[in-house]
């Protein structure tokens, strides 16, 4: 079980060790969120990231296509999950956090 360093007595291995917690809590979180999503809303979200640069715009394209829904459907629907997955991300990695105090 970790332990909160308060600020003062904080050392730059400490900020570095914390960070390293924050991105793994984070981690956990989004596998956990993403795991509690409907399987459909699921399967979306991860395929509308799938892609990078010039080829996610063809891949959303083809996406929405495969879902029979526009393009900017699609836009809104993933950031209705993003915003879903954000706020549960949020709230996990803070009760994790005061799990640690």
């Amino acid at each position: 079980m970790g332990f909160a360093v308060p600020i003062s007595d904080a050392t730059p291995a400490d900020g570095v060790h914390r960070l390293g917690q924050d991105v793994e809590d984070e981690h956990e979180c989004l596998e956990s969120c993403l795991d509690h999503l409907p399987d459909d809303q699921h399967q979306m979200i991860v395929d509308y990231y799938r892609e990078q640069k010039a080829a996610k715009i063809e891949h959303r394209r083809e996406l929405a296509e495969r879902l029979h829904i526009s393009v900017a459907t699609l836009h809104t629907r993933a950031n209705r999950i993003r915003a879903r997955l954000l706020s549960c991300v949020k709230g996990c990695v803070e009760k994790k956090d005061q799990d640690r105090l």
